[in-house]
Order: structure tokens, then C-alpha cells, then sequence
């Protein structure tokens, strides 16, 4: 990798991306001999040169959401969040993942530069746009560029890599709350030095990849819901913390919250838990039972008493509304914890999105988001639930869309903040003999045809994964 050093200037960079926009916007419109278009060309040429510093090419990527100058991540900035993500959506919309500039720009002609502007433009209409477009500018002799292909890799790590590390963190997560609660129910003490071990990596996993990371949080197990709820809880929960702000010390602490908050459910009767139809009275106190009965359990936990004290009140508080309505009743008149108004909503959210036996018909997540925001105020703090939206978008990730081209597919990216309700997807392809789903394209629904300026794909209905029998996280790794 190269050193920090050899990276130039945000500024720099900053000021080159503005220069490309204005020369691609130009070209669209003016011809090669044009004055202003010239002088667009001339500007990006000139800002390509502030940003060689000492090395003879230019090397910009994308990956991951994140824009790479030299094989490093640029910082979002204060009022650059939208340039950047511009040039992402631009360059995405072409099946480009950057390109290499050389010094040879300088002896350029500007016409050239102007042509290649306008090539790079068309791209977006063809059936292959990367090899259309190496051809084109192969053919014009336009050597000073190299256009590179699309790739959802993170520059630093192999995408295998990076999606089996994920799916093992969230196993090895999972496997932990399990053998806590087997412990338990064997009446034993368990330790948690391993959870806490487990939490610390989420958090490095988050903080390295956090849409990786969000995608865990679309896994749905039918049978072993109260596991993986807890894992969802924690991730969710984590998201959230981190897209406000909250220090990495403080995120370990969520996430061990929320992979214990529902401990108290091991003294549930199955058969309430489980029960299809209306609870009675007396079954649904024992079902307010279990915030209490998970902060019991999580006293008796091995570890130190600082650690179990600043474990206790959020998974008490997590079935408490912002109004101190919900349960468990207590005379109360504090408002409740920071960590408990943020497992709140990350545990309703997942909860009405995951299918039950006694509710097999679960929320798809955009519906679910319209409903908890019926509730902001009351049920929800207004503030942590507007960042909760911010965060996962209006149509947030895993969400099945039905198309009005006939097409079904996952949301793997949001569209924010340029389309917040456009999003990138990857459309379903179905194994007629199987009945499978497997991954198709990536489309975007941002992308316009190129003569009547209409969207080419517009969302028609939205669906929830269990009617399709998948998991949204295999079509997003």
C-alpha cells in the first residue's frame, strides 16, 4: 500500500472530481472547438497535475461505498458526502470501479480530453459499458486514461475473504448467546470473557465494513428466532450507535447488551412463547416477565461486577416506550437509558421483520419502518428513530422489491443521500427445475434511458424474503 504521504490533498481531490463533473456535464452539450468546454477541459487537466504530486499516475477506485485515491480510503468531509457519492453513483451506473491517469494528459490535445469526456458519457447505454468504453478510447488513442472494472471489493481484502470473516463472526456470536442460555438452563454460572471477545470483533468488523456488517443483520432462522433476534439486535443496535457518534468503547458494551437483553426468555414456557393465537392474561405477564428475568440472569453471569452493573438496565428497559408505557411497570419517572431507547427500536424492528410461528406473516422492511414511525413520540425516542431511518434508508437493505419490468430483487446498497428512494439492487434470477433463487445484475434504480430521460425500472410493490424462501444476506456478500 502506498504511504499516506503519496496520497495528495483531500482538497486536491476535491477539486479534481468537481473539474471531471463539470468537463463530463459539458461535453454532453457543446462541441469539441467550443470556448467553455475547452476551458472544463482545461481545468481538469490542470487539477490532474495538482494531484500527481511525485508519482506518475493517478489512481482513483471504488469500492465498498468508499471513493480510493492510491489505493487509500478518502475521508467524507463536511459538505463533500454528496460530491463523493456522485461520482460513486456515476461511476457505478457505467460498471466502472475507477480509472488510472497518467502524466502523458499534459501533452494531450484538449479536443481529446473532451472526446474521452464524452465517451466515458455514452458508456452508460451499452450492453458492456466497461469493454465498449476500453475499446473506444483504445481506438482514439487515448492512452493517458485507463477505465477499470466494477468490483464490490474492498481494495484491502479479498470480498471471499471478507464475507466468510463476516458469516464466522455472526456463527461464532450466535454459538455464544447459545451456550450462555445452555448454561443457564443447566443452573451453571456462565462466563461471558468469550462474548466479550466476540463483541470487540463486531465492533472492528463494523468499523472496517459497515455495510458488510448491516447485511448480517437481514439473517432470518424461523427455527432458532431467539438467537439470531439477539445477534440482530446487537448489530442493529451498533449501527445505530455508531452512525450518532458513539465512541468505540461504548459500542462494546451495546453489543454485549443486545446479545443478552432477551436471556429471560429461557424461563418462558415454550408453549407461550411458541403459542399460534391470542395469549391469555396470565400468559402475557409471564411474557413481561422476561426483561426482568434477563437482568437477573445476567447478574449471576461470570465477570466483573463493572461490567454486569453497565449491563443491566438497558435489556430491563428494552420493552419500555419512550413514554414509559410497555413493560416492566415500575413508579419511574426518569426518562429511559440512552442504550435502552437504541435496543428499543433495533428490537421491534427486527422483531415485526422476522417471521413467527403465532405471526408468519412478517413486515417486509420498508413497511416496518412506516410503522414504528407512527409511533415516534411515543413509542419511540423521535430523535434515535429519524437516525435509525437515516441510517438503514427509506427502502433499507434486504428489502425484496417487485419491479414494474416483472423482475424481483434485493436492495443491497441504499440510495442515499442523491436517490434515498432509488436504491441499488441485485435482481433475482429463478432455476425454473429448482424453484431456486439465484443472483442475477446488479441494476440500479437511479439509471434513466438515455432518450426520454425516464426512470428504466420503478418499484411497484415490495415483498418480504420468506415468501421467497431466501436469505437477502447471500445476494448481498
Amino acid at each position: 500500500m502506498s504511504e499516506k504521504t503519496d496520497r495528495p490533498d483531500n482538497r486536491i481531490i476535491e477539486t479534481l472530481i468537481r473539474a471531471f463533473f463539470s468537463m463530463v456535464q459539458t461535453s454532453r452539450i457543446h462541441r469539441d472547438n467550443n470556448q467553455l468546454a475547452l476551458k472544463c477541459a482545461q481545468n481538469f487537466v490542470a487539477s490532474c497535475q495538482a494531484a500527481f504530486q511525485n508519482q506518475g499516475e493517478l489512481r482513483l477506485r471504488i469500492a465498498n461505498d468508499r471513493l480510493y485515491v492510491q489505493e487509500e480510503k478518502l475521508g467524507f468531509q463536511r459538505g463533500t458526502v454528496a460530491l463523493i457519492q456522485n461520482m460513486i453513483e456515476y461511476l457505478e451506473r457505467r460498471s466502472l470501479g475507477g480509472f488510472n491517469i497518467s502524466e502523458a494528459i499534459r501533452q494531450c490535445p484538449l479536443e481529446q480530453v473532451l472526446n474521452a469526456a464524452r465517451l466515458i458519457n455514452t458508456a452508460q447505454g451499452q450492453q458492456d459499458p466497461f469493454e465498449w468504453l476500453t475499446s473506444e478510447l483504445e481506438a482514439c488513442r487515448a492512452h493517458w486514461i485507463t477505465p477499470q472494472p466494477h468490483s464490490e471489493t474492498d481494495l484491502n481484502e479479498p470480498a471471499m475473504e471478507l464475507k466468510e470473516r463476516a458469516l464466522k463472526t455472526y456463527s461464532y456470536a450466535l454459538t455464544s448467546v447459545k451456550v450462555v442460555v445452555e448454561k443457564i438452563a443447566s443452573h451453571k454460572h456462565p462466563g461471558i470473557r468469550h462474548a466479550t471477545r466476540l463483541a470487540q470483533s463486531m465492533v472492528d468488523l463494523m468499523i472496517e465494513n459497515e455495510s458488510v456488517f448491516m447485511a448480517l443483520s437481514t439473517i432470518r432462522d424461523y427455527d432458532d428466532y431467539t438467537f439470531t433476534h439477539s445477534v440482530n439486535v446487537a448489530i442493529l443496535s451498533m449501527c445505530l450507535a455508531k452512525h450518532i457518534g458513539v465512541p468505540k468503547q461504548s459500542l462494546e458494551r451495546l453489543s454485549l447488551c443486545g446479545l443478552f437483553h432477551d436471556l429471560g426468555k429461557i424461563d418462558i414456557p415454550k408453549s407461550v412463547l411458541n403459542k399460534e393465537g391470542k395469549l391469555t392474561d396470565e400468559e402475557f405477564k409471564q411474557i413481561q416477565m422476561h426483561s426482568l428475568l434477563s437482568v437477573q440472569h445476567i447478574a449471576t453471569l461470570r465477570a466483573s461486577r463493572e461490567r454486569k452493573a453497565s449491563m443491566l438496565i438497558p435489556p430491563f428497559e428494552h420493552h419500555l416506550k419512550y413514554d414509559l408505557s410497555g413493560y416492566p411497570q415500575t413508579h419511574r419517572r426518569n426518562p429511559i437509558s440512552f442504550f435502552g431507547r437504541i435496543l428499543t427500536i433495533s428490537d421491534v424492528f427486527d422483531a415485526i421483520t422476522s417471521p413467527r410461528i403465532y405471526r408468519p406473516t412478517a413486515l417486509s422492511p420498508d413497511r416496518a419502518l412506516k410503522f414504528m414511525y407512527k409511533g415516534t413520540g411515543k413509542d419511540f425516542d423521535p430523535i434515535l428513530l429519524k437516525a435509525f431511518i437515516d441510517m438503514i434508508g427509506l427502502i433499507p437493505l434486504g428489502t425484496v422489491l417487485e419491479l414494474d419490468t416483472g423482475e424481483l430483487a434485493v436492495v443491497v446498497k441504499n440510495g442515499k443521500p442523491v436517490h434515498p428512494a432509488r436504491p441499488r439492487a441485485v435482481v433475482l434470477n429463478k432455476d425454473e427445475q429448482t424453484g431456486e433463487f439465484y443472483k442475477g445484475k446488479t441494476i440500479s434504480l437511479a439509471d434513466k434511458d438515455l432518450t426520454s430521460g425516464k426512470y428504466l425500472r420503478n418499484i411497484v410493490g415490495t415483498r418480504h424474503c420468506s415468501h421467497l424462501n431466501i436469505q437477502p444476506v447471500d445476494f448481498m456478500l
